[in-house]
């Protein structure tokens, strides 16, 4: 809801940052976002680094630019953004099971990954700014308060279900049709 922080289950909450520490918040602006509203937050030192719905940002700021951004007429609401926000409604908890950790842009990666080693869950695969690592209930909520992750997700494995496409798109069809089946090519 527009200027009101949702619920935060319990353990996923931080408090505050010190006053020279840079932190996660929202910006959430009175309504559909305006270029100048978001070079009025820009003049002062802060980069909008994700858009979050409804009418917000997330920028990486320290207390005190929390504070003059929240002065800004254009902006209802500024906010911690809580380690809670970074699980997904569908993250799964029962036992160890392997999730999809996204690290912030502009973040140190491999810090971001040591840090959540240090939670004790298992990393199997770092790609960019992507993590796939196995951990428990308690190590997901580790996970969620290390400061630069951005997000945690049932890590999915993505399979190809498109056996038709090629037909269409390069005309396979065609060419089986007149008995060119691929059969006599060596592929690997």
């Amino acid at each position: 809801t527009r200027g009101e922080q949702p619920d935060i289950p319990p353990g996923l909450a931080i408090a505050e940052y010190a006053a020279g520490q840079r932190g996660y918040y929202l910006v959430q602006f009175e309504g559909p976002i305006l270029d100048s509203w978001k070079a009025d937050v820009a003049a002062l030192g802060v980069d909008l680094i994700d858009y979050v719905p409804e009418f917000a940002f997330k920028p990486r700021i320290t207390p005190p630019q929390a504070a003059q951004v929240r002065r800004l007429q254009s902006v209802v609401w500024v906010g911690l953004f809580h380690p809670a926000y970074k699980l997904g409604p569908e993250v799964a908890r029962n036992g160890a099971r392997p999730y999809s950790v996204r690290i912030e842009r502009g973040a140190d990666v491999a810090a971001a990954a040591a840090a959540i080693a240090a939670t004790g869950a298992q990393i199997h695969k770092r790609e960019g700014m992507q993590l796939d690592v196995t951990a428990t209930s308690a190590q997901l909520d580790a996970i969620a308060h290390v400061l630069d992750v951005a997000s945690v997700e049932n890590l999915v494995l993505r399979k190809k279900h498109n056996e038709y496409g090629g037909g269409v798109i390069i005309g396979a069809a065609v060419a089986n049709s007149h008995g060119f089946d691929g059969s006599t090519q060596i592929v690997a």
